[in-house]
């Protein structure tokens, strides 16, 4: 509904409202009539001036009187306004009109909701049954064109069948023919049946259709016999010219690839007798090319016995020259070679005396400073023992030693004798990793008395397994300390636990265990020996000492160190302790070997080097005792004293043998030696500058001689190649010949047979021809019939899927076309509800508008009256009575000028006349039709 701004009640909008009030054209007529009543005649001026002041005075009271009035009439409006009007039920009103109003506005938000969906439901209907049309228009329009093909698939097939029939009578002609006279019978039945009897007509039709059947199921069965009696015959004959064929084809293989078998052998012959002519070829030309060299030997020798019969003693004289000098030469180098090596005689026996004497200085010193010496490290241990000489400290002397030397290889050893490099790095060899003077070391003196309790240990588990026990050596222990270091230093700077057999090739020879963490001898041999026993017997040990028991799989499954401690064939060990390897714990070290006679151990270059171990070898207990004594005794001063008489009588020995050198006089027959071979090499020189000739055709003779005997070589060697290889190539031909005979009798062989072969396989084609003939017509009406039978399956197949697809369309139109009236019911049914729901809401908009405007004017007049109150409660208060002396003033006024004694009486007349239109009404009505015109508008 069309609605305005003011549609609602706003403030300060006055609408009139019907009343019970005065009416407003008596109202004015009463106020004139008053107005009128005043006298119209005016007094004289002297009259006029005298009465002038009661005039004002009645006036003003006049004025007030009719203030007041018009306040109490205003107020009395107000109030039967008020009680007259019902203000709640106006908005009672406005609420119901509103609530009816937004109920029928849902309910046509609803019905277009429901229209639409309906519209929708018919629209997809309209869709739906528009493409069903189209499928149903496309089936219908393929049908005539199955029938088509139907009825063509039928003739076709009768023409087949008849076609076939015909052939198979030739096998099975009694069948089909008593069948056809069935059908031909039931046929003419049929057709002698006039149409209007029906039940006649149809029984005959089943009849005529049963013998249809019945002739075509015989006339199957007959074709099907006499197809398979086709084809066996057939078959037998293919099966006849196969194997023709294929006797003729292999055969005719065969002997293709024997004529290319004999072409290759005689290319291969052809080959050999080019290798054989290409060798007499080389031969030849060798022999040309000797014949050449040889004949410029001739001429050089000519030229040259020309330019040496007048050089003869000039050369006598050269080579006497030349014999002088290389005697010369062989005396020099005899002289020089003498020197030379006394030099190193000399100098070496000098570093000797020189190594004596500095010993004789330390004893001497050790002698003065106190006589007794502190054994630190396994360095003092094997200079002490080396010092005592070869003494009765409880050693055994093995068979394979001559002369024992206490303590020297192994302090050889120690210091770095015949050192080994470490991953080839020659900046990086084993003795470094030893530290003479570090108290942690295995070279320490404590920790080799630490280190013979793992020799205790592990003797007294062998012992246990019924092993002899191992001995101690010197080099064995030293052998292990250097080892044993460098795996602590190793095990320090990469993490792992290595043999240093494993990074140089110069330390292998002994084996090895080696271990880190443990605290003592005993837990030591509880990885080496206790778990990896469990490991190899496969079962758990225990051990005795301590009761505990080892199952397999401890030390990660190794056996190596148990193996190497159980190892019958080892007799000799040594071992070493590193105090503090393996983040503060020791790292101990183990070594092995069956004698202590020879062994690789040691070399720079990474090769092993072999030497004997001329020292004796102890048990721990001795060994412990030798330790122990060197640690007590140190070094004595008697046997420091015998020690330097020693040394000094080792000095004298030197001396002996340097002055036996003579190295004075070797130098002097060098220097003489040098001086004669110069001299001999300038009388060769000086004498070479007289030659006159001779040596330019020597070379050229040479030249020549050496050009023959490579000539002579090339000859041989051609000669030797063609001897090679003419009996090679014989040998090969001879080879050849002998297959291509072979090959060539078989070729022949299978030449011959091949015109039989191919004469019966063309027979056979013959005959196979014959018989395809004779049962052609069988066999080609009985691919005809099979084809034109197939045909007409499918034929019928599919105009009966094509019927069946017109029927389902048809179908699904009648099913749309229903459910589209359906839908179009529906819609027309929404039609009609929106339509209802649009009326209900125009009426309850309209009712909506007169509540709204019923209330708006209750209210606008309520306004208006109340503003008419309090004017006239205004006016009331503007209008006192005025004082006499006003009045006075006021007489005098107006007696000043007579002229214009009726102006103020027409102005009150004015004031009268606007007051009775105000207090009648005639404002507010223009008001309300100035709203009005607004509502319109809007």
């Amino acid at each position: 509904m069309p609605t305005s701004k003011n549609a609602t009640s706003m403030k300060g909008d006055v609408i009139s409202m019907p009343t019970k009030r005065t009416n407003p054209k008596t109202a004015v007529a009463v106020m004139l009539a008053a107005a009128m009543a005043a006298p119209s005649v005016l007094s004289p001026a002297t009259a006029l001036a005298q009465t002038s002041a009661d005039a004002a005075v009645r006036a003003a009271a006049t004025r007030a009187s009719k203030a007041n009035d018009a306040l109490a009439k205003a107020q009395a409006e107000l109030d039967a306004f008020l009680a007259a009007t019902d203000f709640d039920g106006l908005e009672a009103a406005k609420r119901e009109a509103q609530a009816a109003y937004d109920e029928a506005l849902a309910a046509k938000r609803a019905a277009d909701r429901e229209y639409d969906e309906a519209k929708r439901q018919a629209d997809r209907a309209q869709v739906r049954l528009d493409e069903e049309k189209v499928v149903f228009d496309a089936a219908s329009a393929a049908l005539p064109s199955l029938s088509s093909t139907l009825d063509a698939a039928k003739t076709e097939y009768g023409r087949a069948r008849d076609a076939y029939a015909a052939a198979a009578e030739l096998v099975d002609g009694g069948a089909i023919a008593a069948s056809r006279a069935e059908l031909q019978r039931a046929q003419t039945e049929y057709d002698a049946i006039e149409e209007w009897q029906t039940e006649e007509k149809e029984q005959a039709r089943q009849c005529l259709i049963a013998a249809r059947k019945a002739y075509n199921k015989t006339v199957e069965r007959s074709g099907s016999t006499a197809r398979a009696q086709a084809d066996a015959a057939i078959a037998g004959k293919q099966s006849a010219y196969d194997a023709a064929a294929s006797a003729y084809s292999g055969r005719k293989r065969l002997a293709d690839r024997l004529a290319g078998e004999v072409t290759d052998l005689e290319g291969r012959l052809a080959v050999q007798d080019n290798k054989l002519s290409a060798a007499q070829k080389k031969a030849a030309d060798a022999r040309t090319a000797h014949d050449d060299a040889h004949a410029a030997v001739d001429a050089a020798q000519r030229v040259y016995d020309d330019a040496l019969r007048g050089h003869e003693a000039w050369a006598a004289e050269y080579d006497r020259l030349v014999k002088a000098a290389a005697d010369a030469k062989r005396a020099a180098d005899n002289a020089r070679s003498a020197y030379e090596t006394a030099s190193q005689t000399v100098k070496d026996l000098e570093s000797q005396k020189a190594e004596k004497q500095k010993k004789v200085d330390e004893l001497r010193k050790q002698m003065e400073t106190g006589g007794q010496s502190t054994i630190k490290n396994a360095n003092d241990f094997f200079e002490f023992i080396k010092n005592q000489g070869v003494v009765d400290d409880g050693g055994i002397k093995p068979d394979y030693v001559d002369n024992v030397a206490p303590g020297a290889m192994a302090q050889n050893i120690l210091n770095g004798w015949r050192d080994v490099y470490i991953d080839g790095d020659k900046s990086d060899v084993l003795s470094k990793y030893t530290n003479l003077n570090d108290p942690n070391d295995a070279s320490a003196i404590g920790n080799m008395l630490k280190a013979l309790d793992l020799i205790a240990e592990c003797n007294a588990l062998r012992k246990a397994e019924g092993l002899p026990e191992l001995y101690v050596s010197d080099v064995a222990m030293a052998i292990a300390i250097m080892n044993t270091n460098w795996s602590a230093a190793n095990l320090k700077k990469t993490g792992k636990l290595e043999h240093v057999a494993s990074h140089s090739h110069g330390a292998q020879g002994w084996a090895e265990n080696i271990n880190a963490g443990y605290t003592d001898a005993h837990t030591a041999y509880e990885g080496w020996y206790w778990n990896e026993k469990a490991n190899a017997l496969g079962h758990a040990v225990t051990d005795p000492a301590t009761g505990k028991v080892y199952q397999p799989g401890g030390s990660g499954g190794q056996t190596g160190h148990y193996e190497n401690i159980v190892e019958g064939s080892y007799t000799v060990t040594g071992a070493a302790w590193n105090a503090t390897g393996f983040n503060g714990r020791p790292v101990m070290g183990q070594e092995f070997r069956d004698e202590n006679k020879v062994g690789p151990y040691g070399g720079l270059d990474g090769r092993p080097v072999y030497y004997n171990l001329l020292e004796n070898i102890y048990t721990v207990d001795a060994y412990r005792a030798r330790l122990l004594k060197a640690i007590e005794q140190g070094g004595g001063n008697s046997q420091l004293q015998a020690r330097i008489d020693q040394l000094l009588k080792e000095i004298d020995d030197v001396d002996a043998r340097i002055a036996a050198q003579d190295l004075a006089g070797k130098k002097a027959a060098r220097d003489a030696a040098d001086r004669a071979k110069a001299a001999a090499d300038k009388a060769v020189d000086d004498h070479a500058k007289t030659n006159i000739g001779t040596a330019e055709a020597k070379a050229k003779l040479d030249a020549a001689k050496a050009e023959e005997a490579r000539a002579a070589e090339s000859k041989r060697a051609a000669e030797a190649e063609l001897a090679r290889v003419r009996s090679a190539v014989e040998a090969e031909k001879a080879r050849i010949n002998q297959q291509l005979a072979s090959k060539r009798a078989q070729l022949a062989d299978a030449r011959a047979q091949l015109p039989a072969l191919e004469a019966a396989k063309n027979q056979a084609a013959s005959e196979l021809d014959a018989v395809r003939t004779r049962y052609a017509a069988i066999t080609d009406s009985g691919t005809r019939y099979d084809r034109a039978k197939a045909d007409l399956d499918a034929a019928q197949a599919a105009y009966a899927a094509k019927k069946a697809e017109v029927e389902q369309s048809m179908k699904a139109v009648r099913n749309l076309s229903a459910t589209l009236s359906e839908a179009r019911s529906a819609l027309s049914l929404c039609e009609a509800a929106v339509d209802d729901a649009e009326a209900d809401l125009e009426s309850k908009e309209r009712r909506l508008a007169e509540a709204k405007e019923q209330l708006d004017a209750a209210t606008a007049e309520r306004a208006r009256l109340e503003a008419a109150r309090d004017a006239a409660r205004a006016a009331d208060a503007d209008a006192p009575a005025k004082k006499p002396e006003e009045s006075k003033g006021d007489a005098e006024a107006a007696s000043s000028d007579t002229s214009k004694d009726r102006i103020p009486a027409t102005g009150d007349l004015d004031a009268a006349i606007a007051a009775a239109m105000a207090a009648a009404g005639l404002g507010v009505l223009g008001a309300a039709g100035a709203y009005r015109r607004r509502e319109r508008q809007g």
